[in-house]
């Protein structure tokens, strides 16, 4: 029903590190984000790749993320895991939320993307808002932004 949307994919590669030198027991977010797993384990992550769409992790990739990591973390590193997925993305970064333009109780939410962790719990919100109450969706995340598609 909504093949039409641009949803793509993008490859994201995450590592699970123990840092014993870590005190954070916050998510942590700069040019990656730390996610504490307790036990002085982390989720380290992530990279975005709209090319390669395997599911294979990459040497490249852990090494961008530990070189990442060591700007704001300068104690010891063991890597636990690597993995690698594809996550659903859209081209201009901005998530897909809204009704179906012509099956009225149909809807969407995806196209996440890298930071779905993040905006999920808001965009949940807002389209509740806007299936039962007729808010306004955000204009950079409705799917209405797509004028030029033909449903």
């Amino acid at each position: 029903f909504f093949k039409q949307l641009p949803l793509d994919g993008s490859k994201g590669e995450q590592l699970i590190l123990h840092l014993p030198d870590w005190e954070a027991e916050v998510i942590v977010k700069s040019d990656i984000f730390v996610v504490p797993l307790g036990n002085q384990q982390f989720i380290v992550g992530a990279t975005n790749d709209f090319d390669d769409k395997s599911s294979e992790p990459t040497q490249s990739a852990k090494k961008q993320l530990l070189t990442a990591l060591k700007k704001i973390y300068s104690g010891k590193i063991e890597v636990i895991d690597h993995w690698a997925g594809i996550r659903p993305t859209v081209r201009d970064r901005h998530p897909l939320v809204g009704r179906h333009p012509h099956f009225n109780p149909m809807a969407i939410l995806n196209g996440l993307g890298t930071r779905g962790v993040m905006l999920a719990p808001y965009l949940a919100k807002m389209l509740y808002a806007h299936l039962e109450h007729n808010h306004s969706l955000h204009p950079q995340a409705t799917i209405s932004r797509f004028k030029k598609i033909v449903w």
